[in-house]
């Protein structure tokens, strides 16, 4: 079960921790995502937006689409990880763009025997 979270705002949630690597990371969204199907099916909207690990910085983010910072906390309790920080979030997604045409492929001039590559600077 989907539990619509357009037009609720964001909340970026800080966790510090030593060392975060790709593997805490994949713990702490699926023990996030355990919570929110949990909270979601009791009719809470909220929703994982995305994770980042920063090693340099020692800590986790996530961001949240939620109908309060109180659901995104108590998504962090259930799921094992108190947020270190909470905070209300603005968020915008680039537009997707298509991917540049190609209109022709521009090949050198041949070059005929004995020749010097005249591109070539050196």
């Amino acid at each position: 079960m989907t539990t619509p979270t357009s037009g609720l705002p964001h909340y970026l949630v800080e966790w510090y921790r030593p060392e975060p690597n790709g593997e805490l990371l994949d713990r702490t969204t699926a023990f996030l995502e355990h919570a929110i199907r949990t909270l979601s099916a009791e009719g809470c909207p909220v929703r994982l937006l995305m994770t980042v690990a920063v090693p340099a910085d020692e800590v986790i983010f996530g961001v949240f689409a939620a109908g309060s910072a109180q659901v995104v906390e108590q998504v962090c309790r259930r799921a094992g990880v108190p947020s270190g920080r909470l905070s209300t979030a603005e968020t915008r997604c680039p537009e997707p763009r298509a991917p540049p045409r190609t209109i022709g492929v521009a090949r050198p001039p041949a070059r005929r025997p004995g020749q010097a590559d005249q591109r070539s600077p050196l």
